[in-house]
């Protein structure tokens, strides 16, 4: 089991439409394309249990997480979604499926952006 971080990048830190900084945003995984939570950590090891959903300080700045990324050849994938405080969109979009944890920024980058052009497909279809 590789340890893979949860950085989504329009999101770091939570923003709202207007970009002011979500003070308590949540950050929820689940499996993928699915509302089931699923098991996500605070360090590399996979070994201490994170809250899910995963809120945000006051700056909109979320910790650390990680999840199962899976190997190169068979990723685990997963679905992220952020919210305010309340539970509201805090723009769009803010739901991304087939998504993988990475170890760094331009993988996380180019997962996000992979995962809001499968969904965007999706929903014109």
């Amino acid at each position: 089991m590789a340890a893979g971080r949860f950085v989504v990048p329009p999101y770091f830190p939570a923003r709202d439409r207007d970009f002011n900084l979500l003070s308590g945003a949540l950050l929820y995984v689940y499996q993928n394309e699915t509302t089931t939570k699923v098991n996500i950590y605070t360090d590399v090891a996979l070994t201490v249990l994170s809250s899910n959903p995963v809120v945000a300080n006051s700056s909109g700045q979320f910790p650390a997480i990680y999840a199962d990324a899976g190997t190169e050849s068979v990723p685990v994938l997963y679905s992220v979604s952020v919210t305010t405080s309340t539970g509201a969109s805090p723009g769009n979009p803010f739901n991304f499926d087939n998504y993988r944890p990475s170890v760094d920024w331009e993988t996380a980058t180019l997962a996000l952006a992979e995962a809001a052009a499968d969904s965007a497909a999706a929903a014109a279809t």
